[in-house]
């Protein structure tokens, strides 16, 4: 009795395991059975080719525009630098493949929202799988809706939108406006992103450029707005802050942070620190090019404050004395200028005089910072003549170290020791 009841059983959950409904069980195919409980290999997909974008698709301001995921594995192809000038948005999952030179120019008008999905990233890919195959996306619009969030863009930078020549995979202008976040920007030809221009406003958060011929070009503004994210495998792996024609000047207090890769200050002027605090973070490395360095003008401060596992780095590019300039403070009364637990190395050249120039004494501290292969002094102290100079009474200075420090310097009018000095 006992084995009859076992094979009733076993009869039972057979017929039952038997019973379930095969079928396709893939969501995205046209045959998907939603009661199939069993993959039968049966699924099919569309085959059909992704839908090419007329150039003049978006050109009309004020309009609204979407762009819907197909289902396919390219949803789109745009064959032109499509302008923008209406407010374009772009749902989670679709793909957009673009032809050689190709790209996106969003103008005043226009907007772009591209919010991709933690699972359903939206893609921007060239044609040809190369670096360079196509422009990028270019912004020159304030829209507070220009976001893209959870995206790839890949194998851009290639053609110029404009007879600047500004190329990258992402490309903001003058007086505009994006936030990126959570992207991830690869192979491109030349910038990840370039947005050297000034008067806008830029948020860049927690995204990954990998792959590149450099990362990032940014007017010295954006410094503050970056944060977190990864850098890896670019040709050159520092973030470029441009110096030129005002893209140096910092109008608002922030914050640079350990980005773990260099900051590469590009010849063409200096950072200027402009009636705001400027910070920069432990463990944050600055290198200088030629004739570059960092001015800290009236009513403005600098706070570069390491600590002794985590020290602040600020260097040249090319690693000889007088690569670069120094850290230049004039006027300025603030109590928080200072500057510590810090290295500061091949700078001091003729133009600033010093690897920390001071005039009219302005208030400072100074602790804990190695000063080493300067052409002239650590500290230059001016306006001050040769008849009995004295040091600056605002300034504060411990626990530092030189090595390979000259005062002997043509424009050197007295000296205290080998790393203080005094000029006009």
């Amino acid at each position: 009795m006992k084995n009859n009841v076992l094979l009733l059983l076993s009869l039972a959950l057979f017929t039952v395991a038997s019973c379930k409904k095969e079928g396709c069980t893939d969501p995205n195919a046209i045959n998907y059975d939603a009661d199939a409980k069993k993959d039968d290999g049966t699924c099919t997909y569309l085959t059909a080719s992704p839908t090419l974008i007329d150039c003049d698709a978006y050109n009309t301001s004020g309009a609204q525009y979407t762009l819907v995921d197909l289902g396919l594995p390219v949803d789109y192809t745009i064959d032109c630098q499509i302008v923008v000038r209406g407010d374009l948005t772009i749902n989670p999952g679709v793909t957009i493949q673009f032809t050689s030179d190709a790209g996106i120019e969003v103008v005043e008008t226009g907007s772009i929202a591209a919010n991709g999905g933690n699972e359903k990233s939206i893609v921007f890919t060239g044609v040809d799988k190369v670096a360079g195959s196509w422009a990028g996306i270019f912004v020159e619009s304030d829209d507070v809706k220009n976001k893209m969030q959870n995206c790839i863009v890949e194998f851009a930078g290639g053609d110029a939108f404009n007879s600047n020549d500004d190329r990258g995979a992402f490309i903001l202008y003058a007086d505009s406006r994006m936030e990126i976040s959570n992207c991830t920007i690869k192979d491109s030809e030349t910038y990840g992103i370039n947005a050297n221009y000034n008067g806008g406003e830029f948020t860049f958060t927690n995204n990954t450029i990998t792959r590149c011929s450099k990362p990032m070009f940014v007017e010295a503004e954006y410094c503050g707005s970056i944060s977190g994210g990864t850098f890896t495998e670019n040709a050159a792996n520092v973030i470029y802050v441009d110096t030129y024609a005002g893209s140096g000047y910092v109008e608002n207090a922030q914050t640079w942070t350990d980005l773990n890769i260099p900051y590469r200050v590009k010849t063409g002027g200096q950072i200027q620190v402009r009636e705001v605090t400027l910070t920069i973070a432990a463990g944050v490395e600055i290198e200088f090019e030629t004739n570059t360095g960092i001015i800290v003008n009236d009513n403005s401060a600098l706070k570069a404050l390491g600590t002794a596992t985590n020290r602040i780095l600020f260097t040249g590019v090319d690693k000889l004395p007088g690569a670069w300039g120094g850290i230049d403070f004039h006027f300025t009364q603030s109590p928080v200028n200072e500057i510590g637990f810090a290295t500061i190395e091949y700078g001091a050249n003729a133009e600033i005089r010093g690897s920390i120039y001071m005039w009219a004494n302005p208030v400072l501290s100074v602790h804990d910072v190695t000063f080493r292969d300067l052409t002239s002094c650590a500290f230059y102290d001016a306006p001050k003549t040769s008849a009995n100079p004295t040091q600056n009474p605002n300034l504060s200075i411990s626990n530092c170290e030189y090595i390979e420090v000259d005062n002997q310097a043509s424009y050197v009018t007295d000296a205290l020791n080998t790393s203080y000095c005094f000029g006009g």
